[in-house]
Parts: C-alpha cells; sequence; structure tokens
C-alpha cells in the first residue's frame, strides 16, 4: 500500500517539478496591480491549498534530492517513460531498478510524515 502511495506522490512530484519556470525579464503583473486582492472567499482556500501542495512537493524533492544519484536517477526515468519523454535505449539503463529506489525513498518519506 506504502508503494502505490509513494507512486502517486513521486507522479505528482514529477508533474510539479516540470511546471517550474525561472523568473526572467519583466514582471507578469504591472507594480500597481501587485497588492490587488480579489472579494471572493475561495481565494483564502486556493491560496491554502497552493501553498500546502507546494510544501509537500518541496518537501518530496528534498526526499528524492537526498537519495543517492544511481536511486534519483532511477526515478526520475521511470517518472519520464510514463509520460513518453525518455528515449528507449536497446540494452536498457544499467543501475538499480525503479521498484528498489522506491523501497530506498519510502523511509525519508515516512520521516517527514508525507505517506
Amino acid at each position: 500500500m506504502k508503494m502505490e502511495q509513494a507512486d502517486a506522490l513521486l507522479e505528482e512530484w514529477y508533474d510539479w517539478t516540470r511546471q517550474w519556470r525561472p523568473r526572467l525579464g519583466m514582471p507578469s503583473v504591472a507594480p500597481y496591480c501587485r497588492e490587488w486582492r480579489t472579494g471572493d472567499g475561495y481565494d483564502d482556500e486556493e491560496r491554502l491549498e497552493s501553498a500546502f501542495n507546494r510544501a509537500t512537493m518541496e518537501a518530496v524533492d528534498c526526499c528524492v534530492n537526498s537519495l543517492p544519484p544511481d536511486v534519483s536517477r532511477a526515478i526520475g526515468l521511470e517518472m519520464r517513460r510514463r509520460r513518453g519523454m525518455a528515449r528507449e535505449w536497446s540494452r536498457g539503463c544499467p543501475g538499480i531498478s525503479y521498484r528498489k529506489a522506491v523501497m530506498a525513498l519510502l523511509p525519508r518519506l515516512s520521516e517527514r510524515c508525507l505517506l
């Protein structure tokens, strides 16, 4: 069960990491509109949900980055393969399997109460 939870969390994490874009150039909001707030009550809920999701994904990112390079590479390759972005090599990728990589990640995720 924890393996499936970790797998779903890693898929969310991978999608989150693909959305990140550096802030380059001009800001997207005019200086006089930066402090503008909407009047509806849903804004706070959306902001809280967004902050919670960001904190969760940053914690997963920290856990994945704390793994040895071969293990984190196995996770990244499997996520790219699932999204159809990884090339298939004839000999495959040498190193650790995705299942072993997730098993190595489980204690770190549990320490941070992510599972």
